[in-house]
């Protein structure tokens, strides 16, 4: 399991340099009158669609502030007012169980003992590929190893899609600018399956059953696991300048690129836990640190 442990942070490094490293920024900003933010305590009651919660439509803040934070990176800037519609999102990352039901169906070309999950060879630095080790194969653990394609293939199978960037983050963050899922508070061991600051260890370093740290760690609309576990998949292509020239009602990204957007953060050390870090990764590569959730949009031009 060391060998296991200090591998995954090697491939973690890697990976997670392949653009650039996530950042941070506090909000000054205060909730936007004209969404209704659904606190954790209540996140039952805005349940939806089977195992969704609902983020009704609205303005949120988006990216890092500079006014409150001195750390924010390049391509989370400028810190922008984005509009949404309304939509459904998944609470918890798809689990092993979830995926292995499309699997089943014919439909889900990904296998848990296909040999494409990438690693890291720690003796020599070397990429390599392998099933999916059993440490990560509880069925309630998110499922990880899948390719941007195969993520997307499992949501459309399941009626729904990637959720755009914008979505994702407006689900992590709420319409008050936290910088974190549950608030400002810095990271514990209560909150999030990852490392934290302080080399706390919050996760046998694997993934964890998903919302093993809820309702600490919950979002505002009751989502689980939006910082730690696993990254995220997303729908847009990424553009580490995109904030400068985006839409601000519904954007869906850039319009082609040589990567796509990766949100979150996972249980490894050494990855920023705030909602506004962004990366991009090679669609086809799957690694086992990345995972997916999927959304459905109530208007039918969204979905």
């Amino acid at each position: 399991m060391v060998k296991i442990k200090w591998t995954m942070m090697i491939a973690t490094a890697l990976t997670s340099a392949l653009i650039l490293t996530m950042g941070c920024g506090d909000d000054t900003h205060g909730v936007n009158d004209t969404d209704d933010v659904v606190d954790a305590a209540d996140a039952e009651d805005a349940t939806g669609l089977d195992g969704m919660m609902f983020v009704p439509s609205g303005s949120f803040w988006m990216g890092c502030n500079d006014a409150a934070a001195n750390n924010c990176n390049p391509q989370e800037r400028p810190y922008h007012l984005v509009t949404l519609d309304s939509f459904y999102v998944d609470r918890t990352e798809v689990t092993i169980k979830d995926f292995q039901v499309c699997v089943d169906a014919g439909v889900c070309s990904h296998h848990l003992d296909d040999q494409t999950c990438f690693y890291i060879i720690l003796e020599n630095g070397d990429l390599a590929q392998s099933g999916i080790w059993p440490a990560f194969r509880g069925t309630n653990q998110p499922m990880v190893c899948v390719d941007w394609e195969q993520a997307k293939q499992y949501c459309e199978w399941a009626g729904k899609r990637l959720p755009t960037e914008a979505q994702w983050e407006k689900a992590a963050r709420g319409t008050d600018g936290r910088v974190y899922p549950w608030g400002n508070d810095n990271p514990d061991c209560n909150n999030a399956v990852t490392y934290v600051d302080d080399g706390s260890e919050c996760a046998p370093e694997v993934t964890a059953d998903v919302c093993n740290k809820s309702p600490a760690g919950d979002s505002p609309y009751g989502l689980c696991d939006m910082a730690g576990n696993v990254r995220e998949w997303v729908a847009d292509w990424y553009d580490s300048n995109y904030y400068d020239t985006s839409p601000t009602t519904n954007p869906k990204g850039p319009d082609t690129g040589l990567y796509r957007t990766i949100r979150g953060s996972s249980f490894y050390p050494g990855n920023d836990l705030t909602n506004s870090g962004r990366l991009g990764a090679e669609a086809s590569k799957a690694f086992v640190d990345r995972g997916f959730r999927c959304v459905w949009s109530a208007e039918s031009s969204n979905q």
